[in-house]
């Protein structure tokens, strides 16, 4: 028997939801925060993630990759913006921090956001990565 196989669209992956990785200590708000999806396999384990990808701020794509290390795309993804760009409008914050993969962008979020609910009187301060 014949599989079909059916193409994801950027509709298509908005379907999904947005899950903690706790492999990687992630909360299930820092990932829905940034957009990041996921798809379950038939046992119930998310089997990738899909970190949304832009251009000028517009949502084209994307970057998906099949656990643990294995990466396609869905929709445009070339020529975009920096992952979580779209975030912050340019020249709004002091304090950039650079990091290789998405998943330690998210890491680095959730470190400074939870830094900066304890520093308290300062919580319009965002931290941008």
């Amino acid at each position: 028997m014949q599989q079909t196989y059916q193409q994801e669209t950027i509709e298509s992956v908005l379907e999904f939801g947005s899950y903690p990785f706790p492999e990687r200590g992630l909360r299930g708000d820092v990932v829905a925060e940034f957009g990041v999806k996921a798809s379950v396999n038939g046992q119930g384990q998310i089997d990738a993630h899909y970190y949304p990808t832009y251009i000028n701020g517009t949502l084209t794509g994307y970057k998906k990759r099949y656990l643990p290390k294995t990466f396609t795309s869905v929709g445009n993804c070339k020529n975009a913006d920096l992952f979580g760009q779209w975030r912050h409008p340019a020249g709004g914050q002091k304090v950039v921090v650079i990091v290789e993969g998405e998943l330690d962008c998210l890491a680095v979020h959730q470190m400074m956001a939870d830094t900066m609910t304890l520093r308290a009187p300062y919580p319009d301060r965002k931290s941008v990565v």
